[in-house]
């Protein structure tokens, strides 16, 4: 961390003056300019969008509070107050302050051990390794801190998942793509399985004809070509119902997986996070009592991914939408669907004409 924007005895000067009505409105847009283009300004820009890549309460809290300052800036006096806005968030920006132990991050972080994670203890803010190493504090005092952050990391943690949960459990705009799409899909195979099992019977039941057709084929004929593209066209339309099924099933197969056991697995991770927060506390305790440093142990209590809801899976289903695979598969299946079915159409018509003229 920076140094502080700290007001000098010029901008106390200029804060008393405006307080007596002196005009100090050149001075205010200076001493914003000054805000904006100092280094804690710009470390503060650049761990707000390291801040926004969790999904924790303090980091959460920091985003939202840098996206509500106000620059709009029409007197020193709220010049100063933008000062004290941009110093109190730089001083809660630090990844030390909001990361949780207990969570497990898909992308780099920079804390290395529990003992940089700042720990609140009364009404201050300190990295856990300046608590085990202060001698003024009792080991009570310690105790008691830790349990309260250890709760507050599982309780975080808890409530994140739980609305994870009610989020998919409750999208109804999720439940539509994964229904429509779904419901298409096993449409498309049974259409396509259907003509394929009709061109089947046919050739079948129609077995004079079509070795008539296969053994003295006629280009002119339109027995022979409606015969021909039938096949064609009703193999092809079950190929791409084929196709068409199992790249929906990629995108929406966790959907089913997951909401099947959604609620069980929600419990269970739960009751891994209590766990591993009162595993934590025994750790933190005894590395108050021996007076232990501690380093590279982060992630040693992270929850696992394997037993993990992983809401992630989710946000795949809505790019199914978009998906270029599954448009071009249900493009040409009803392309082919409804050649073969034209087809057949005609087959059935010319039958129904040759055995009129029998008549």
């Amino acid at each position: 961390m920076g140094d502080y924007i700290i007001m000098n005895n010029i901008d106390k000067t200029l804060l008393l003056a405006e307080e007596f009505g002196v005009d100090v409105s050149l001075f205010t847009s200076s001493y914003l300019e000054n805000i904006i283009k100092s280094q804690e300004y710009a470390d503060l820009v650049v761990n707000v969008k390291h801040a926004s890549e969790f999904e924790l309460r303090r980091a959460v809290k920091l985003v939202n509070d840098f996206k509500e300052i106000n620059y709009d800036i029409k007197s020193f006096d709220e010049a100063v107050i933008l000062a004290s806005r941009v110093n109190y968030l730089y001083s809660v920006s630090d990844e030390a302050y909001y990361i949780n132990p207990l969570e497990n991050y898909s992308f780099p972080i920079f804390t290395k051990s529990i003992g940089e994670v700042k720990f609140r203890i009364d009404t201050r803010d300190l990295p856990f390794q300046e608590i085990i190493d202060d001698d003024n504090l009792t080991t009570e005092q310690k105790a008691r801190c830790i349990k309260k952050n250890c709760d507050r990391f599982s309780s975080e943690l808890i409530a994140k998942h739980n609305f994870d949960y009610k989020r998919v459990k409750n999208n109804k705009a999720l439940k539509h793509i994964v229904t429509v799409n779904v419901i298409g899909s096993i449409i498309a195979f049974l259409l396509g399985l259907g003509t394929f099992a009709l061109a089947i019977y046919t050739m079948v039941s129609s077995r004079t004809i079509f070795i008539e057709t296969w053994t003295a084929p006629n280009i002119t004929s339109v027995y022979f070509w409606s015969i021909i593209l039938f096949a064609i066209f009703s193999y092809l339309s079950f190929l791409f119902a084929l196709l068409l099924l199992a790249r929906i099933n990629y995108f929406f197969a966790p959907v089913f997986y997951f909401g099947r056991h959604l609620k069980s697995n929600i419990i269970k991770i739960n009751n891994d996070i209590v766990k591993r927060a009162q595993a934590m506390a025994i750790y933190l305790f005894n590395a108050c009592v021996n007076h232990k440093h501690l380093e590279n142990d982060i992630s040693k209590f992270t929850i696992k991914r394997k037993n993990y809801f992983e809401s992630k899976l989710y946000a795949r289903c809505y790019k199914a939408s978009s998906d270029q695979g599954i448009r071009a598969f249900k493009i040409l299946f009803i392309l082919c669907f409804l050649l073969a079915a034209l087809a057949v159409g005609v087959f059935f018509i010319m039958l129904l004409l040759v055995d009129k003229r029998s008549l």
